[in-house]
């Protein structure tokens, strides 16, 4: 399976920020929104997601953890 991607907006564009793909380094303005991080459409195509490290996988599980303990 593909890794689905979404486009940065066009202030990240206008401000010619861009960063590097996960995979190859090549610079890209595309992403992968639940793990946050920078691929390639080309890279996409040739990846599974559980390739990505996951750096808001710590931050979700706090945030689980907070919303249980306020129940």
């Amino acid at each position: 399976m593909t890794i689905p991607i979404i486009e940065e907006d066009d202030t990240w564009k206008e401000a010619g920020i861009y960063e590097k793909c996960h995979f190859c380094r090549e610079t890209t303005t595309t992403w992968h929104e639940n793990t946050n991080n920078p691929v390639c459409a080309s890279c996409a195509k040739t990846h599974k997601v559980a390739e990505l490290p996951d750096f808001g996988q710590l931050i979700r599980k706090n945030k689980r953890k907070k919303r249980k303990n306020y129940e």
